[in-house]
């Protein structure tokens, strides 16, 4: 998985989480969304991920905060929050890189 697929998929979070109300109702009377199964991948990963990380993405996919906020909020210069956020896809790919081969590992009956 791309760095550049991550950032889209974390984007669909983002506005998932931002209209969760609604999408919510919708699953009631439509189906669930691809965006809730999305969510729940991303939320799985991150359960293993360091504190920094994990309120990284609290703060910025759940919380719906953009990164200049968040800095402001922390006093941190918008520069670590970037930082932080390509730490945060790198951890996204690693853990997904280990999730595909263990898939991979339990389809060869290893």
């Amino acid at each position: 998985m791309t760095t550049e697929q991550i950032r889209r998929e974390l984007q669909d979070i983002r506005y998932y989480y931002s209209h969760k109300a609604m999408f919510d109702r919708a699953s009631d009377c439509v189906a669930k969304s691809t965006a809730v199964g999305l969510a729940e991948k991303y939320n799985a990963a991150i359960r293993s991920a360091p504190p920094r990380l994990y309120d990284l993405y609290l703060s910025l996919y759940i919380g719906n905060n953009t990164q200049a906020s968040l800095a402001e909020k922390r006093g941190y210069s918008e520069g670590h929050i970037r930082y932080l956020n390509r730490q945060l896809y790198a951890f996204f790919q690693g853990a997904f890189e280990k999730t595909d081969k263990g898939d991979d590992e339990h389809e060869d009956g290893r």
